[in-house]
């Protein structure tokens, strides 16, 4: 079995928390991690053409690089600001959740399905035997979707689905359907006559 640092173990797992659990509710977050994905590849063919500027096709591919970082600057820095702020609203929503014992019952019954996938598979993953992970990038991986299970179920737990489905309308606000005008009185019938 491969043996890394507790540290970096820790960092993973916080990793996939975070992105499970956050970074899946931003739209925005999900286009910074895009944008940082083809600016750190854009940087590395930069720096391994410009190492190797001996040739005019390595420095046209060196500018191509720094022409498709400069090109992804904008959208990286705009989505990764305004995902900070979503990421805040999700924040806001998991404490509001978490303070009310209704919503939280509704998200438990709502996404049973989901939750029971969600343990299956990480029942399935902690059982998994650790000495044939023989790499860095195997143990980070290891890690990293054991982070992400525990923010899948962060998220299907505290995500404020009643407000996501009724339009902003707090549980509180539900009327009896006996309470309500019966729906087929208003449907004008005189065409069938």
């Amino acid at each position: 079995m491969y043996i890394r640092s507790p540290v970096l173990n820790i960092m993973s797992l916080t990793n996939g928390f975070f992105y499970a659990s956050f970074v899946n509710n931003s739209q925005n977050f999900t286009i910074c991690d895009g944008n940082y994905t083809d600016v750190r590849y854009s940087f590395g063919e930069f720096i391994s053409n410009l190492h190797n500027i001996s040739n005019t096709t390595n420095m046209t591919n060196a500018l191509n690089a720094l022409a498709d970082i400069m090109a992804t600057t904008y959208p990286l820095t705009y989505s990764c600001y305004y995902g900070m702020f979503e990421a805040q609203e999700t924040f806001v929503s998991y404490l509001t959740t978490a303070t009310q014992w209704q919503t939280l019952v509704f998200n438990l019954f709502n996404s049973m399905g989901p939750l029971y996938d969600t343990f299956y598979y990480l029942r399935g993953w902690t059982k998994q035997n650790k000495i044939d992970l023989q790499t860095n990038e195997e143990v980070k991986m290891y890690w990293y979707r054991m982070g992400a299970y525990y923010g899948i179920l962060v998220n299907l737990m505290l995500v404020n689905s009643i407000v996501t489905e009724m339009e902003g309308q707090d549980i509180t606000d539900w009327v009896p359907i006996e309470d309500t005008q019966d729906p087929g009185s208003s449907v004008d019938n005189t065409w069938l006559l």
